[in-house]
């Protein structure tokens, strides 16, 4: 930790505990943004402290993700918005953005504006293999970005809207083929997103998708399924390391032995990243 990380974690405390401010900012000088937070909540304090958010996600995307104007990226569980923003800061594209908590949609809306993005759609509605109306398990605000449609969270709930990602795409004139990248992270229920996407996976598209088995589990998924499904459409799976961002590809048995959370990257046969 630097001496600018380490001012800025007795700026943090202070805001918080002395000062009690509801809400902070976050300034991302290397970007250009500012984002603002639940003061409790895990994922901004990180972008407080140290001036980013999940660095080697972030790198990744960077470098592996380049949308030319007309090209479509899709982050699916947005939270406050970090890969939305990024992606409206590195590429010429388009992303919609979704995110069913009123609260982080709030903020999400205002973290669009106040960074002055004009290609992003926020849709306030979680993605599921169905349309309806689902119940979200909330986690506590320590970490806001852990909401599940798992019944995985003990605590308050909130009743949202959920949409197909296939069914908004015809809805919304989207040629799948222009969907060059798709982000989902919505705490184990990945798996019920991506069956209700079959154009999507048809598709020559990276998905950046969480893979939490023990959460998965806990909701009455099938991880056998789960990755006959994926491979059914020719995709194959990279672990992106969490210190160098490299990527390594991990086979069937692999992934059915996992038991610790993975940031995986499913992409149409062999694929070499940067």
């Amino acid at each position: 930790m630097n001496i600018s990380e380490c001012y800025r974690g007795i700026l943090y405390f202070c805001n918080r505990y002395f000062l009690r401010r509801r809400f902070l900012t976050a300034h991302i000088p290397e970007l250009e943004l500012v984002v603002k937070f639940k003061t409790e909540d895990a994922a901004g304090r990180r972008m407080y402290r140290r001036r980013n958010y999940e660095p080697h996600l972030t790198k990744f995307v960077r470098r592996n993700v380049q949308l030319g104007e007309g090209d479509i990226a899709i982050d699916v569980g947005g939270n406050l918005g970090w890969f939305t923003l990024l992606l409206s800061r590195t590429t010429e594209g388009t992303i919609h953005c979704f995110e069913p908590d009123p609260l982080n949609f709030e903020l999400l809306t205002h973290n669009m504006s106040v960074n002055g993005v004009t290609r992003a759609s926020l849709n306030q509605c979680a993605v599921a293999d169905k349309e309806d109306t689902m119940t979200l398990y909330l986690y506590p605000d320590k970490n806001r970005g852990r909401h599940s449609l798992l019944p995985i969270n003990e605590g308050e709930t909130v009743d949202v809207k959920t949409i197909k990602l296939d069914s908004y795409c015809e809805s919304n004139s989207i040629d799948p083929s222009t969907v060059k990248f798709v982000k989902i992270d919505i705490e184990g229920f990945e798996p019920q997103a991506l069956r209700g996407a079959a154009s999507l996976l048809q598709s020559d598209a990276i998905f950046l998708v969480e893979y939490v088995p023990h959460y998965m589990e806990k909701g009455g998924v099938s991880i056998s399924e789960y990755l006959d499904f994926m491979y059914s459409f020719g995709l194959e799976a990279y672990k992106v390391d969490q210190d160098t961002s490299e990527t390594e590809k991990l086979d069937r048995a692999r992934l059915l032995a996992q038991e610790t959370p993975l940031d995986l990257v499913w992409a149409k046969g062999e694929r070499s990243f940067n």
